[in-house]
Formats: structure tokens, C-alpha cells, sequence
């Protein structure tokens, strides 16, 4: 599950700077806000279960999550420059859509990969 692994990869690095800055133990993580590439969640929901069942018995646990989606970008010969809309394939290694203004086929940039990563601690 696709899913499993990205999530596995942002909980680790979380805790691991978590750790290096001190933060110590459980609960008190409030929320994990994360800026997520498009085409890396495949199913949100999936995504959201996942996250929990990882992040339990951590400083994480109980903490809700922000996701935030970034959708891939479209360039084109003919000007337009602007994200792309409609659903893609996340498992295409080189996605392509056609530019909404001159209607040629146009490789897809971005949409993938965490961007940001924000943390918002409990109070006490």
C-alpha cells in the first residue's frame, strides 16, 4: 500500500526532529498538517487510516491530521502555464494531460511528494 509507506516516511521524520529538539513523550502533538502531492494519495481516506494505526503509541497519537493536496502543475508551448485539473494516474511514472487552452498533450510537474510538514503542540 502505497499509502503506508509515505506516511511510515513523514512519521519517522517527524519523531526524529521531534527527538532531536527535545519534545518528549506522548499526547502532545495536537495536529500534523501536511502539504501532499496529488497524485501521491491514492485515497484519502486510506491515507487518514493509515496515519493512525502508524502513529499510535507515539508522541503523535490522537493528533488530528490537515492534509492539504498540491495538484500537478501543466506547462505548454503554447503559453499556458497553471495547475491541471482532472484525475490522473498516480501509478503513470510520466503523466500527461491536455492543455486546456490549445488542447495539445502536455507532461504533468509536481503533485508528488510531502512539501511541508507543521506541527501544532498541546498546551501543558
Amino acid at each position: 500500500m502505497h499509502e503506508h509507506a509515505l506516511i511510515r516516511d513523514v512519521i519517522d521524520a517527524i519523531l526524529s526532529e521531534l527527538q532531536k529538539k527535545g519534545v518528549g513523550s506522548g499526547g502532545l502533538v495536537a495536529e500534523v498538517s501536511l502539504k501532499v502531492g496529488s497524485l501521491e494519495i491514492h485515497s484519502e481516506e486510506a491515507f487518514r487510516q493509515v496515519y493512525e494505526v502508524l502513529s499510535r503509541d507515539t508522541i503523535l497519537a490522537g493528533s488530528a491530521l490537515k492534509i492539504e493536496t498540491v495538484p500537478p502543475k501543466l506547462s505548454c508551448v503554447c503559453g499556458f502555464d497553471g495547475c491541471a485539473s482532472g484525475s490522473f494516474d498516480p501509478h503513470d511514472p510520466l503523466p500527461a494531460a491536455d492543455c486546456p487552452s490549445c488542447g495539445k498533450s502536455c507532461r504533468l510537474t509536481g503533485g508528488k511528494g510531502v512539501g511541508a510538514i507543521s506541527l501544532a503542540l498541546r498546551d501543558g
